[in-house]
Formats: C-alpha cells, structure tokens, sequence
C-alpha cells in the first residue's frame, strides 16, 4: 500500500489538477496514454475500493487522445492528503521525502513520476530519459530521490517547465529495471548491442582504409 501511495503521488504531482469551488474539493488527471489512465484506475481502485469517472476527448492542436479521470468528491480531500499534495499547511509543491523514506517508495514514486510526466527518446537517434515537472520544488524533490537510488540526473528550466533527465544510457538502464519497464530494456539492449557491433565494424574499416592508403601511397613514392 505504501509503494501504491508513493506511486499515486508522483502522478498526481505531473499530471493531477486540484479544484476548490464552492467549498468542494475535486481531483483529475490528465494523461495521454491509455495503459497510464488504466494504472492510475487500478491503483484508486486497490487503494479505496471505488471506481473513478473516466472521459476521452480529443486534443485539438496535437490531434491525439486526451484521457481525463476524476476522483470522487467524497474521497478526493482523502486521496490529496494520503499522497501528500496538500498538508496542514496548503498545498505542497515539492514531494514530502519523509512519506517515501524507504527505497521501494522510492522506486514507485519515480515510476509514477515518469508515467505522470517522463518521456525516453528513441535510443537508435539517442540516449535520453527525462522528467517534466511543472514545480521546481517537486523536481528538485525528484533529483535527490534520483540520486538516493545511486544515479546522477540533472535538470533544466525548459518553456517554463523543470526538466530533470538522464543521458548515460546504463543509468537510464538502471531507472527501468528498478521500475519494473523489463521489455523497454530488452528494446534498448538490442539496440545498444547493434550500435556496439556497427560502431567496431566502422572502427575496423576505416583503421584497413587507413592502412591501405599507407601501403599505397608508400607504393608510389618508391615506383
């Protein structure tokens, strides 16, 4: 249950929205991939046994699916303080790293945080991983917890958004196994294993171009 909040929060903090109208307090989601809006279902549902309202409506400018799921009004105050969006004091922009001291609650708070807000880039062109916050304070928050699970990534203020990512194709490696992406690995290991192979043929051509140009030209100085 502790893993499922952790993972919950890291959502809510990228991708939730918190609504105050009228006295009442009201939570939704947005994302924009449909196994994502079926996690974040599943966990609402593990953890307070209610089904949440779930719409589909078309972006527009981007021409792709937006899903939107929305938590019940009766439980929505519940949820925002059991993952920690909101405290005694008002709403929190940064994560509360007491509530996931231990490195399981890490690991889960990072998956949620990608599934939330994350991107890789196609490892063929390049070898990218990153994080899209819209806080500073959550990816500050984000950065430390990154680095307590043993790997450096580092942040950039990106069109008014907090940008923390990772370059180092076996960091990025690392991240996935520990959060559970096995055949994202499988993927990039293939292409890492192709990239290995074509870049010590490249190598291994051009030192034989080289030494042929060598004996050629040495052939020709002594004709």
């Amino acid at each position: 249950e502790c893993c499922e909040l952790a993972e919950l929060s890291a959502i809510m903090h990228t991708a939730g929205t918190i609504s105050i109208s009228g006295g009442a307090f009201s939570l939704r989601i947005d994302t924009e991939n449909p196994a994502v809006a079926r996690r974040i279902f599943l966990l609402v549902k593990s953890l307070y046994g209610l089904h949440i309202k779930t719409e589909m409506h078309t972006n527009q400018l981007k021409h792709n699916h937006i899903y939107s799921l929305y938590i019940d009004k009766s439980i929505a105050r519940m949820v925002a303080q059991d993952t920690r969006l909101i405290g005694s004091e008002g709403i929190r922009f940064g994560a509360d790293e007491t509530f996931i001291s231990s490195t399981c609650c890490r690991i889960a708070f990072v998956r949620g945080a990608f599934l939330g807000g994350g991107s890789i880039t196609n490892p063929e062109k390049r070898y990218h991983m990153e994080f899209v916050c819209s806080q500073e304070e959550f990816a500050d928050s984000l950065l430390n917890i990154i680095g307590e699970l043993g790997m450096c990534a580092k942040s950039i203020v990106r069109n008014k958004s907090y940008v923390v990512y990772l370059k180092e194709s076996d960091a990025i490696v690392t991240l996935l196994t520990m959060m559970g992406a096995h055949s994202t690995i499988l993927k990039i290991e293939n292409i890492r294993v192709v990239k290995s192979v074509r870049n010590k043929v490249n190598r291994k051509v051009n030192c034989e171009t080289g030494n042929l140009s060598k004996t050629v030209n040495a052939s020709v100085r002594q004709s």
